[in-house]
């Protein structure tokens, strides 16, 4: 097994199954965890269960003001990103032809934009440190599609 210590890993969408079995992982292999979530109560929950030093920032990145202040906080905290982990995601079912727009931009808002728009933030300190990994979490339903999911297929495609 390989180890994470001395590693800052910021882990997106921290609080659902998947992102909580991601932490709770890089955790025990030597990782610093930066998680960030919409719940406040589910990251302090995680949090309290990492067996490393840890931190978590409630953060909603449905829009560009969000991430931008999710950055700041990271920079003001004095965080420098070893590795990004893009997992944050979300679902809003419906069949194509009654979608709303609403119902297809919140998911590629959440799912694809704000990976893009967060990426671009953290790996300008990547770039200057030589240094980093960056992962994204995507899904078979990118590949294969699901009936009513247009919108989720396309974000994780």
């Amino acid at each position: 097994m390989f180890s994470l210590k001395n590693k800052t890993v910021f882990l997106t969408g921290s609080t659902g199954g998947i992102g909580k079995e991601i932490a709770l992982q890089m955790s025990s292999l030597g990782a610093k965890m930066i998680l960030t979530g919409t719940n406040k109560e589910k990251l302090e929950d995680l949090s309290n269960k990492l067996s490393n030093e840890n931190d978590y920032i409630v953060s909603n990145l449905n829009n560009n003001q969000n991430i931008e202040n999710l950055s700041k906080e990271l920079i003001e905290r004095g965080y420098s990103i070893d590795i990004l982990i893009n997992n944050a995601g979300i679902t809003n079912d419906n069949l194509f032809l009654r979608m709303k727009e609403d119902e297809w931009t919140s998911v590629l808002n959440i799912n694809l934009n704000s990976t893009v728009l967060l990426t671009q933030k953290i790996i300008k300190g990547m770039i200057k440190r030589k240094s980093g990994r960056i992962l994204f979490i995507t899904s078979i339903i990118g590949h294969s599609g699901n009936p009513g999911q247009s919108n989720y297929s396309a974000s994780k495609a």
